[in-house]
């Protein structure tokens, strides 16, 4: 097993957010179900309970890790970006652009530059901020826990 100098997953607000009105609406048809035996309630707690089961899947799949000189950083699709602390020349929030379905959509990232011109997108949104600051103070020496707390994304 790797050892990690930081390792940070999803907090447990990513979870109750994305998956917490589906899992109460699952309850709500489960209870539905067990009060009332002959309706079909069931489906929809199926249904639900399936919804929640995607949503904990993608969630469990972030990851921001440390070991040694390399950080990397999982997506919730589990694909996973690596490069050497040392090589890393910028460290900057700033909004993303994405095409999804013929539109352009910007959403807020944290970029992490390396001097080869490589360039990892980290979702900053399922991580906490204690441990979003602390990942920052180790990849970036500069920041400050100041700068690192305020989140300082740029306007849209």
């Amino acid at each position: 097993m790797k050892e990690y100098a930081f390792v940070s997953k999803s907090v447990l607000s990513t979870y109750v957010a994305l998956a917490g009105i589906y899992f109460v609406l699952g309850t709500g048809f489960a209870w539905l179900q067990f009060s009332k035996p002959h309706s079909n309630s069931w489906q929809g707690s199926v249904i639900c309970f399936a919804v929640v089961a995607l949503w904990v899947i993608w969630i469990r799949g972030f990851r921001l890790a440390i070991s040694g000189d390399l950080m990397s950083y999982r997506d919730g699709m589990y694909r996973t970006r690596s490069g050497s602390i040392t090589r890393i020349s910028k460290v900057v929030w700033t909004w993303v652009q994405w095409e999804f379905l013929w539109r352009k959509i910007k959403v807020p990232r944290l970029l992490v530059g390396f001097d080869d011109g490589a360039k990892i997108a980290i979702n900053s949104k399922p991580f906490g901020r204690a441990a979003l600051r602390e990942f920052l103070c180790k990849v970036d020496p500069k920041s400050t826990t100041d700068s690192a707390s305020s989140n300082p994304l740029p306007p849209k």
